[in-house]
């Protein structure tokens, strides 16, 4: 079957290893990659969607950005929305010095604007929802199908966040309900929700974490969605197509000294009667508190610098 669709999870990128695996880290991940470009040959999709979080810093290193561009390059140009692992402090403002805007300059991706763009004759309008950036409905009418690319934290069945101000999926696609599709990122785990007339909801497919990159990751099986979408907007097909993975390579002996250390930060953050929680590592805590916070921009730009390695 032919599809015009091929949604990719958060790609998180890097040439390091987590401390959880203990494979040849980057061998498993070019061969994922390269996975990944034999799909997009084999099921003839012509619109490839990456839902941010490209890289796993925003600085990767000169060695890791040429690879990108080039094992990357068959499946180019891929339309992607930045993530906040690609935007220095998380920022948007200070897009044009990462490694993605190196990608975008390569012509390996496209951002999508929030505005939207049009994707040649092929009848899709796609609308862009970075780090930082509000999903909202369509300005003004069209005619051509419509869809929402966001990277946004929700969640599904049950609230990893432990941030009230954080959606579940259901909730995204009802705020949504006007496009026809949504993809979004940043949730490492995979869902599907299926178009639901009665409720007037679209579809919404959040493909995961590409790679295992965490403990708690030994069951998580990395995937794309290959979607076809008829004229009308209703979806004709979704196929969840599953990256093949290696046995025996996520371990939590290598996380000893880390869950010690975040369980000592974790107590900390506890005695300041702050919601955390003790399965995400400390920078997932500190970014649901920034979000439950409201902290303002400018303390949460200078938070993530003095958090960044070059800090």
């Amino acid at each position: 079957m032919t599809y015009q669709i091929m949604a990719l999870g958060d790609l998180h990128l890097r040439d390091d290893v987590p401390a959880c695996r203990t494979d040849k880290y980057f061998e498993a991940q070019e061969r994922k990659v390269r996975w990944l470009v034999e799909t997009h040959r084999e099921a003839y999709a012509p619109v490839v969607i990456a839902p941010g979080d490209l890289f796993d810093y925003w600085k990767p290193s000169p060695f890791l950005l040429q690879w990108a561009i080039r094992e990357l390059r068959p499946l180019a140009p891929i339309w992607a929305v930045p993530g906040n692992h690609d935007l220095p402090q998380h920022n948007l403002s200070l897009i044009d010095r990462s490694g993605y805007a190196v990608l975008e300059e390569a012509g390996i991706i496209k951002t999508i604007p929030p505005s939207g763009v049009t994707i040649g004759a092929r009848g899709l309008r796609l609308f862009g929802f970075g780090q930082g950036q509000t999903p909202a409905a369509p300005q003004g009418k069209h005619t051509l199908v419509a869809v929402a690319v966001a990277h946004i934290p929700i969640w599904y069945r049950r609230n990893i966040y432990k941030d009230r101000l954080v959606s579940s999926a259901e909730a995204m696609a009802k705020r949504l309900r006007w496009f026809d599709l949504i993809i979004t990122g940043d949730n490492h785990q995979t869902f599907h929700l299926e178009e639901d007339e009665k409720q007037n909801t679209p579809t919404l497919v959040n493909a995961g974490s590409f790679m295992r990159m965490a403990s708690d990751q030994v069951d998580h099986q990395p995937c794309v969605f290959l979607i076809n979408l008829l004229p009308s907007g209703h979806i004709a097909n979704v196929k969840k197509q599953t990256i093949p993975v290696e046995s025996g390579v996520v371990s939590r002996e290598h996380l000893v000294e880390i869950e010690a250390r975040d369980g000592r930060i974790t107590v900390f953050a506890e005695s300041l009667n702050r919601d955390v929680e003790v399965g995400l590592s400390f920078r997932s805590n500190l970014e649901a508190f920034v979000r439950s916070n409201k902290v303002h921009k400018d303390t949460e730009a200078l938070l993530w610098q003095s958090l960044s390695p070059s800090g």
